[in-house]
């Protein structure tokens, strides 16, 4: 079978690996390692998400504001956007502004290092989707591997990866993405699995 058969065209080698996994209907929790890697290598090249620790602030800030309104169906306070035009910068302040309209409350009570967290996780459960996941997922229901509703659930697994919380800690400390490396989340593997691993990959 033709390899673009079974990948998306122009998926970046790390998202393959992703799709690779899927396709050979190995378990999600080991395609999720894959996505935190590629997230990782993505954030490295990219330049990390540089405005994050600001529109973190301007979150929590805006939060409380409106939680301290006596009307919530009046139109929530604006973001300031980005004004350096970065792309990953672009889509976390995207998902800044879809929190601060669905969980504006849980925001104004998480206090500004958990509005930070739970604001660079998102962006990652985004980048995920926009990246990789949104090629890789519609392949896998055309080519039958999964069911519809199979597919969202491989999604949901994949984004549960306990190191993508890891790696959106990391991002807030590194957020030029210098020196970010992905969470250790390799698995013991058994002896009949690494004699057919390549030395690389190890």
């Amino acid at each position: 079978m033709p390899d673009d058969d079974r990948f998306p065209r122009g998926l970046p080698p790390r998202w393959r690996a992703v799709s690779r996994c899927l396709h050979r209907g190995e378990q999600a929790e080991r395609a999720s390692r894959h996505v935190v890697f590629a997230l990782a290598h993505l954030l490295r090249q990219a330049g990390g998400i540089p405005d994050l620790p600001r529109l973190a602030e301007d979150l929590y800030d805006a939060a409380r504001a409106r939680a301290e309104e006596l009307d919530l169906d009046v139109a929530p306070p604006i973001l300031p956007a980005p004004g350096n035009g970065h792309p990953l910068s672009s889509c976390a302040w995207q998902v800044a502004r879809a929190l601060l309209v669905t969980d504006v409350e849980a925001l104004a009570t998480g206090g500004r290092n958990g509005v930070a967290r739970r604001l660079s996780l998102e962006t990652l459960h985004a980048l995920a989707l926009s990246q990789g996941l949104d090629r890789i997922v519609p392949q896998l229901v055309r080519n039958g591997r999964y069911s519809e509703t199979e597919a969202l659930r491989v999604v949901e697994r994949c984004l549960s990866n306990p190191g993508l919380g890891k790696l959106a800690e990391r991002l807030l400390r590194h957020p030029d993405g210098v020196g970010l490396v992905s969470p250790a989340t390799r698995q013991r593997r058994s002896t009949a699995e690494l004699l057919h691993t390549p030395v690389k990959r190890l």
